[in-house]
Parts: C-alpha cells; sequence; structure tokens
C-alpha cells in the first residue's frame, strides 16, 4: 500500500482521500439520522432502506450533474469511472431527494417530516466533505499578499500546480510572474465551519421541537 497527499493505492487501485472523506461524512451522517428517525418513532431498517435508495441515487445525480454541466468531453465508458474524479454535490443533493421522493411516495411516508430527520445529516455531511477541497488543494479564495493573514485557517498555501486560471493571474498581477506556491484564503474551511454551525442549531431545533 502506497500513500501520497491526494490518496492511496490498493489492490491496483487508487483511493482519494476525498472519496475517504466523503464515506465517512455518510457513515458519520447516516449515524445521525437513525438517531434523528428514531426519535420519530421510526424503525432503524426504515433508514437503512432509505439510505440504500438515497445514497446511490446521490452518486448518480452528482455524477451526472458533473457530466452535463463542465466543460469535459466525455467519451461513453468515460462517464461510469468516478473513481477518476468529477462529481458534483449540487447534482448529489437533486439525485438524493429524488431517490427519498420516490422511496415515500411509494411507501407512503411523510416527505416533509423524512426531510426533517435528514436535513441535519445533510449538512454534517457537506460539512465533513469540505475537508476533501483540502487534500485536493481546491475550492481556495482570493490571493493573500499580506504576510500577516498568510496562516491556516485563514489562509491556505497552494502550489502552482494547482492555481486556477484565475489564481494564476491573480498570482502574475502580484507578483510578476507564476511562483511555487502562493496563499489563498481557505474558504473550504469557512464554509466547512459554516455548515458545521448550521448542522448544531439545526439539532438543536429537531430536538427542541421534538
Amino acid at each position: 500500500m502506497e500513500f501520497t497527499e491526494r490518496g492511496f493505492s490498493i489492490f491496483g487501485m487508487f483511493v482519494n482521500w476525498y472519496g475517504v472523506i466523503i464515506a465517512f461524512g455518510m457513515l458519520l451522517g447516516l449515524f445521525v439520522a437513525i438517531k434523528s428517525f428514531k426519535k420519530r418513532g421510526y424503525k432503524v431498517d426504515t433508514v437503512i432502506d432509505l439510505a440504500l435508495v438515497a445514497i446511490p441515487s446521490a452518486i448518480v445525480g452528482a455524477r451526472l450533474y458533473y457530466v452535463i454541466f463542465f466543460t469535459h468531453d466525455y467519451t461513453f465508458w468515460e462517464i461510469f469511472k468516478i473513481w477518476e474524479g468529477g462529481m458534483a454535490i449540487y447534482g448529489g443533493v437533486i439525485g438524493g431527494f429524488i431517490g427519498v421522493l420516490i422511496y415515500c411516495l411509494i411507501k407512503k411516508i411523510n416527505l416533509l417530516e423524512v426531510c426533517d430527520c435528514i436535513a441535519p445529516s445533510l449538512i454534517l455531511g457537506q460539512a465533513i466533505g469540505r475537508w476533501g477541497n483540502f487534500t485536493n488543494q481546491e475550492a481556495y479564495g482570493s490571493l493573500i499578499t499580506d504576510p500577516n493573514w498568510q496562516f491556516f485557517p485563514f489562509a491556505v498555501n497552494i502550489p502552482s500546480s494547482h492555481f486556477t486560471p484565475e489564481a494564476t493571474d491573480a498570482v502574475i498581477n502580484a507578483f510578476g510572474s507564476v511562483v511555487d506556491n502562493a496563499w489563498f484564503m481557505a474558504t473550504f474551511f469557512y464554509e466547512s465551519m459554516w455548515n458545521f454551525i448550521v448542522f448544531s442549531v439545526l439539532l438543536l431545533v429537531f430536538y427542541k421541537v421534538g
């Protein structure tokens, strides 16, 4: 087994840390959802059935959204290679919701009540998943040239190999040429912390309202 900053290789297949982090977020979200559903009187089997429908639907939705709306010419078989990256959270939420909606219609379960139980888990998964952006060195913000603010968690140091076109332009404008690395706003961290706050509020409201 070989480890790198982006992931590790096992049995000839490379596994991204991003995927590991997302899987961890899903598992923790499932644990929270089980607690929430049990409080509303649902059986654990119902939560497991929902997860078996919603998670694959979310993965399909995330992949399709990326393939349709992001500029990349995929061959038919490349569309299925999700292990090579290329999914979008917006499509994941849409796909997951469609799966939950279909399940609720078939089982005749109150959709709004189910959404109440799922909402904290969804935002928790997003909060954890954002750390995948850290391992991928992406989803950062504006360039920071003031040394007083060049520290984590306010900023993140990004190598030139991960500069976006906008980041490259900003670096050239600031330094006159492309440098080996530069500091940018750690926007992924800001969103993660905000999501953790929203998760706490939703959980508090859920248990207060009952």
